[in-house]
C-alpha cells in the first residue's frame, strides 16, 4: 500500500504551474514512486537507468523530448548530460505552457559538473525526503512547523506517549521506505549497503572521484570522530 506523501500537494502544484518540475532527493527516498503515482493514466514515464532509453536520449536529445504524452517524466535525469537538458530548455522556450516535463534524479542536477544549464525561470523544484513519522503513522503532523512559527506555543504541546525504547527504534529505523519492509535484524545491513553503493556509484558518477576507498575512510572518520585522537 502506498503511503500518502506530505509533498504531494506541492508536487502537483508545481507540475500544474511550471513548465518544468524538478524532483530531487536522496536515492530510495520515494521520488520515482511519487511521480509515477501522480501520472494517473496521463503523461509518459521514461527512466535513463534503462540503457536503451539512455542511448536514445544521448543519440537524439531533441527528438527524445518531443515524443510522448505530457508531462514527460524523465527519471535519473543527471545521466542524460548537458545536451538533453538543453533540448528540454529549447522545447519549453518554444512552448511556455505548464506541465511539460518532470525531471527526477538522485541528485540536484544543477550540481552535476557535466551540466551547465540551470533552467532558471523555467523550472520549479520539489525535494522528496524519506518518510516522516507522521507519514509512517498516517497522521497529519506539523510539530516542527508549529514550533518554528510559535502557533501554538511549545508549552501547549502535549508530551508524547512513546516510551524511550519506542523512540530509539524509530530513530534507528529512519524513514527510507525500503527499510520498513525489512525484518529488524536486516536493517543495519541495508544502511551499510546504501552507503557503499552511494559512494561507489553516485559520488563517482557525479563528481569524477576515483579514490573510492579513501571516501569510505573519510566517512568512517566523520561517523567516529574519536578515531581522530591518537
Amino acid at each position: 500500500m502506498l503511503l500518502k506523501r506530505a509533498v504531494e500537494n506541492r508536487y502537483c502544484e508545481t507540475v500544474a504551474s511550471r513548465r518544468v518540475a524538478v524532483v530531487t532527493g536522496p536515492r530510495q527516498s520515494g521520488k520515482t514512486t511519487l511521480v509515477r503515482s501522480q501520472l494517473a493514466g496521463t503523461g509518459t514515464f521514461r527512466t535513463l537507468d534503462d540503457q536503451g532509453v539512455l542511448d536514445a536520449a544521448l543519440a537524439d536529445p531533441s527528438g527524445f523530448v518531443t515524443l510522448g504524452q505530457r508531462p514527460l517524466v524523465i527519471d535519473e535525469i543527471q545521466r542524460g548530460g548537458d545536451a538533453l537538458v538543453r533540448a528540454i530548455k529549447s522545447a519549453v522556450d518554444k512552448d511556455s505552457g505548464p506541465g511539460q516535463f518532470v525531471l527526477s534524479g538522485s541528485s540536484n542536477f544543477l550540481t552535476v559538473p557535466t551540466i551547465s544549464e540551470s533552467l532558471a525561470g523555467r523550472a520549479g523544484f520539489v525535494e522528496v525526503w524519506p518518510f516522516t513519522q507522521s507519514e509512517i503513522a498516517g497522521t497529519a503532523g506539523n510539530f516542527i512547523d508549529s514550533v518554528l512559527d510559535g502557533t501554538p506555543p511549545l508549552s501547549e504541546h502535549r508530551p508524547s506517549n512513546l516510551r524511550r525504547r519506542d523512540m530509539l527504534e524509530r530513530v534507528c529505523a529512519g524513514g527510507y521506505p525500503e527499510v520498513h519492509q525489512l525484518p529488524v535484524p536486516q536493517r543495519a545491513g541495508w544502511f551499510r549497503d546504501y552507503v557503499r553503493t552511494t559512494i561507489d556509484r553516485d559520488v563517482v558518477e557525479l563528481s569524477g572521484i576515483r579514490k573510492v576507498p579513501e571516501m569510505n575512510q573519510l566517512l568512517s572518520l566523520q561517523l567516529n570522530p574519536d578515531s581522530l585522537v591518537t
